[in-house]
Formats: C-alpha cells, structure tokens, sequence
C-alpha cells in the first residue's frame, strides 16, 4: 500500500485535537522529518510536549532528545534527563538507555556508574542492542571487569550490532576478558568494517598494512583507508 504521509497527517491531527497523546506524538513525527508536512523542529518539539505532558513515553523520550540535541528548543542537558526519566520509569527502552547515557558521562546529572549500569541493564533485558554494548563498557572501565564486558559485547555482535563487534574484534585483538586472538580480532573486524564501521575499516586496514592474519597487501590497506574517510 502506497504511503500517503498528509493523509496520515490528516487523520493524526483530528486524532490530535481530540487530545490523544499517541498521535500528537505522531504529528510532531511528522514534523521532525519532513512527512507530509515541511520539516519544523520548532512544531515538532510543540507536539512532543503536548503529548509528553499527557504522559505519552514516547513523547517524553522525544521531548528529552530535544532537549539533549537543542533541536526546536534551547538545549538543556537537565530537562533532556528529566524527560528521559519520565519516560524510562514506564518502560521505554531507548529512555532507559538515555538515562544510563546521561549517568555514564554525567549529562545533566552527576556521574553515577551503578545508575548507569542499572539503567542500561533495564534496556538490555527488553533486547534494546545498544544497551548490550553500553553495559558492555560500564563494566569494562568504570568496573574493570572485562570478562564481563565481553559477554556484553558479544551479545551485541551476535545480533549484528557493528559497534559490539568493533569492541569483540578489540577485545580479541588486545585479549581483554578473552584469550587473545588475532584470527578472531580480524573476522569481528571486518563483520563491523562491511557495514561500515570507520574504526573497523581502518583497523582492517592495518591488518593489510601489517601482514597480521592476512597477507601483507598495501594497495588493499589504502583501498581500506579510502573506504573509511569516505
């Protein structure tokens, strides 16, 4: 069925003007990203909060990326964690990751390591993939417990995450939390350099420079080096 983004419009505004949270937060969807509508972060912002202040997570975690990126709004780190928060106490996974990101780096709250942990692990237990790979490095520095952090990162891998198998093809290559491993640093490494990962082609890219795993292969090295500042 052939996408009508104004006749969604259409129909989320009545929805909207009858007070339903859901679809003013589809409206300021709409708005974000140019659906049906031009694109006004200004208005987009407007609908999240109308929905958020009825309670809507989705529109509280919108709210508070709006805050936290100062798109339609002044950036303010302490209303982005607000916001994040209302919506990560109903459930919201991508909120609960929000939270533990703003306790990890200490934006817009105190840096809190065991709130970050508790906040990512909440995500992870509902599949969120990022979460896998942020708990994977609260445990890892803040922790120092980089067997554990293996476990995390490698639960993000297997589901394809590019980030998770930067950190497993790290972790192999250094032998942080496993037996080092070098055949293994290159298959992880690559797995993330193939769908784009920069760091991961540039490392694949000294693999080639260096004649680790594979054969020394300069052109192939800068053909990798290429690809990465792309």
């Amino acid at each position: 069925m052939e996408q009508n983004y104004e006749e969604a419009m259409k129909w989320y505004m009545k929805a909207a003007e009858q007070g339903i949270s859901t679809a003013q937060n589809n409206i300021g969807y709409m708005y974000d990203h140019g659906k049906g509508v031009e694109q006004n972060s200004e208005e987009a912002f407007k609908w999240y909060l109308k929905a958020a202040e009825q309670g809507d997570k989705g529109g509280q975690n919108n709210v508070g990326y709006a805050y936290h990126h100062g798109q339609g709004v002044e950036k303010n780190l302490a209303e982005a964690f607000k916001w994040y928060m209302k919506a990560a106490e109903q459930g919201h996974a991508a909120a609960q990751v929000n939270v533990g990101y703003a306790y990890f780096f200490g934006e817009g709250t105190a840096v809190n390591p065991q709130e970050a942990l508790k906040w990512f692990t909440k995500a992870a237990d509902q599949g969120e993939i990022s979460a896998y790979v942020y708990t994977g490095l609260v445990y890892q520095y803040p922790m120092g417990n980089p067997e554990e952090a293996f476990k995390w990162y490698m639960k993000a891998a297997e589901q394809g995450d590019a980030i998770g198998q930067n950190h497993v093809s790290t972790a192999y290559f250094n032998g942080e939390g496993v037996e080092q491993n070098y055949e293994e640093a290159f298959k992880w490494c690559m797995k993330a350099a193939e769908q784009g990962e920069k760091t991961s082609m540039n490392n694949i890219a000294w693999f080639y420079e260096n004649g680790i795993v594979v054969e020394k292969d300069l052109e192939e090295a800068e053909r990798w080096h290429q690809m990465a500042g792309e």
